[in-house]
């Protein structure tokens, strides 16, 4: 099962307002939160919305992650991608730094892994969100993501039951290759 919830503040282990996070609770479900804290009450609800979008777009990259939706030369190639892209901040602008190396700094204290993680699910946001251009395997993997997120939200509207939808993913019914 997912379970998705909003906290009013969520804190990166250094103690940082976070966005967002993905876990898993003690019996393996997955929880991907999101903070309400860090949203700007004046935005209108069309910005608000895509923040939330944006959010739940890096997310999904740790919970395709960890479903296990990637092979290792799929992902391999993800992170190589966060390698070679400079980092397009918010307003678009083009930074000097890549994605992989943005990442280091903001997780310094964590493994490589979790880097790399990061900065693939900072890559998906940007190009999501329209802002980052990328082609290639990157790109075709990243259109793949957006269909299995599509067909996830199908599944849902035919089969309200949340727990076959699951069942769907591990079979490879949703996610097929």
């Amino acid at each position: 099962d997912v379970a998705l919830r909003f906290e009013s503040v969520i804190r990166t282990q250094t103690g940082e307002l976070a966005e967002g996070e993905q876990d898993r609770d003690a019996a393996g479900n997955i929880l991907i939160a999101l903070s309400n804290a860090i949203y700007d009450p004046n935005i209108s609800e069309k910005e608000l919305a895509e923040k939330i979008g944006e959010v739940m777009n890096h997310e999904m990259i740790h919970a395709m992650k960890d479903l296990g939706l990637f092979t290792n030369e799929e992902y391999q190639a993800l992170v190589k991608a966060t390698k070679d892209q400079k980092y397009t901040d918010r307003r678009g602008k083009t930074r000097l730094f890549t994605y992989f190396e943005r990442a280091q700094q903001l997780y310094a204290g964590d493994f490589p892994e979790v880097q790399e993680e990061e900065a693939v699910a900072e890559l998906f946001r940007d190009w999501a969100a329209g802002r980052k251009k990328i082609g290639g395997k990157p790109a075709s993997l990243f259109k793949r993501i957006i269909n299995f997120i599509t067909s996830l939200g199908r599944s849902v509207r035919e089969e309200p039951d949340v727990k076959s939808i699951f069942e769907a993913i591990e079979s490879g019914q949703i996610g097929r290759r």
